[in-house]
């Protein structure tokens, strides 16, 4: 089941200015608000116990009551049986971690997912969650995985509210989670081996060196601002080896937005051990003239 992801998504921004021009530089990560996030530590956990004691501890902080723990999706935003399989056993993680969160059960969260789609078909999944979530009473529990060296990644958020901070965990690989998982996991990466970044325990890349497009002040037609919207792929190098115009104002801003990209230095995203990966990534550019 595909998603289609809010855009209310917190900006790593810089401003900088060249001579009579203020560009503005924002880098979106693609993925809900809690799951924003950069360099932030990954918690190592051996079991489901584990993790839903992590995950508990943080809810308790955020005084949240009732929960409803989704289906977890793939890097490539999909959900299959094993996703759901890893949400079933955090839901049901052993030794009560979750008192005094009462926990929707797994089956009524499948069963009123299946009336909603079928009563409401035409509607979008983010409205179909908060119909879930305001017919249970519950905040939901969003997770993805991804795959790591002897093991999985982990993200854990909420939404529409609650955690302002995602969890980020990488779970030991165990024979049960093996038996479960009915394709290899390096298959797990996602197509052309592009991963989404704020996901699956995937960090957000950051420009370290980020110089002003050069450009012309008669490139914005007489008004006083132009954005220019790319996706950027940022490889494991940290440079932008590709970028396509997703709005653009101009060929002559839209190619001024692109050669600018092409010259800016990463720190590349990172998986749950610390290796670099690439990410695919939007880009807005906003030119101004004052």
């Amino acid at each position: 089941m595909s998603r289609n992801l809010p855009a209310n998504i917190a900006p790593i921004a810089a401003r900088v200015a060249a001579v009579a021009f203020v560009v503005l530089l924002a880098l979106l990560p693609v993925g809900t608000a809690s799951f924003a996030q950069s360099d932030r530590p990954v918690i190592k956990v051996d079991s489901f116990a584990e993790l839903g004691q992590q995950l508990a501890a943080n809810l308790n902080k955020c005084g949240l009551k009732r929960i409803a723990i989704l289906d977890f999706e793939d890097p490539n935003k999909r959900v299959d049986a094993f996703g759901a399989w890893l949400a079933d056993q955090l839901a049901a993680a052993p030794g009560d971690p979750w008192t005094p969160i009462e926990v929707v059960d797994r089956k009524q969260i499948a069963a009123k997912w299946e009336q909603l789609r079928i009563a409401e078909p035409y509607t979008t999944e983010p409205d179909r969650r908060l119909h879930l979530a305001t017919g249970f009473g519950a905040t939901l529990i969003e997770g993805s995985y991804s795959p790591a060296e002897n093991g999985i990644g982990l993200q854990l958020g909420t939404s529409p509210s609650g955690m302002p901070n995602a969890l980020v965990v990488k779970l030991a690989m165990t024979d049960e989670m093996k038996a479960h998982l009915t394709r290899p996991l390096e298959s797990l990466v996602p197509g052309e081996g592009i991963f989404t970044p704020g996901m699956a325990g995937i960090s957000i890349p950051r420009c370290e060196y980020c110089p002003n497009p050069n450009f012309s002040a008669g490139a914005l037609n007489g008004l006083g601002r132009g954005t220019v919207r790319l996706m950027i792929v940022v490889d494991a190098n940290g440079r932008a080896s590709d970028a396509t115009v997703e709005n653009g104002f101009n060929p002559e801003l839209d190619d001024d937005a692109i050669s600018a990209v092409k010259r800016w230095k990463f720190k590349p995203a990172r998986d749950v051990d610390g290796k670099p990966v690439a990410t695919r990534t939007p880009v807005e550019i906003v030119f101004r003239v004052f």
